[in-house]
């Protein structure tokens, strides 16, 4: 552990500790008398305040769920994108009236096995299904395999995480 790690850990517990109400003091300062205490913390918390951001800055990109999607499959051909709540998408000319790509808002969903994305296209009833499952079917690695229903008609391609 670096200084500057080892300095913003020590701001975290002391932190945490005044807010519980529990006296702010690392554990090799506990024993000493409390008059020599007091002047050593202030410059500890001074260093700390500028380092801890930076230090825990890293940690914060990678939080929180992935809510954005590439997807595609073969025979017959179909694209889907996904950013939050948007999905714009493009199924097989022959399940829609128009081979246009479209664009609509979409619903969030996680379960153990993935997420999914729902929304309706008019009155048509579309969901991307991303599964946690490595996709293999295009002969390459993907991250995740994918399911685009449209109007009750499946299909099926790969996905991966957009970064």
């Amino acid at each position: 552990m670096n200084h500057l790690q080892h300095t913003a850990l020590t701001a975290a517990l002391l932190l945490a500790l005044a807010a519980c109400g529990q006296p702010a003091q690392p554990a090799a300062e506990q024993a000493a008398p409390p008059a020599a205490t007091a002047p050593a913390a202030a410059p500890v918390m001074e260093a700390v305040t500028e380092a801890a951001p930076e230090a825990a800055a890293p940690a914060a990109e990678n939080d929180g769920p992935i809510t954005a999607f590439s997807a595609n499959g073969f025979s017959p051909a179909w694209m889907a994108e996904v950013n939050g709540d948007l999905l714009v998408f493009e199924v097989p000319d022959f399940a829609t009236p128009d081979a246009s790509t479209r664009t609509i808002t979409v619903e969030r969903s996680a379960s153990a096995k993935g997420v999914n994305f729902d929304g309706l296209d008019g009155e048509v009833g579309v969901t991307l299904d991303i599964n946690g499952k490595e996709c293999t079917k295009t002969g390459e690695k993907r991250e995740f395999t994918a399911t685009l229903t449209y109007g009750g008609q499946s299909y099926h391609g790969c996905a991966d995480a957009l970064r």
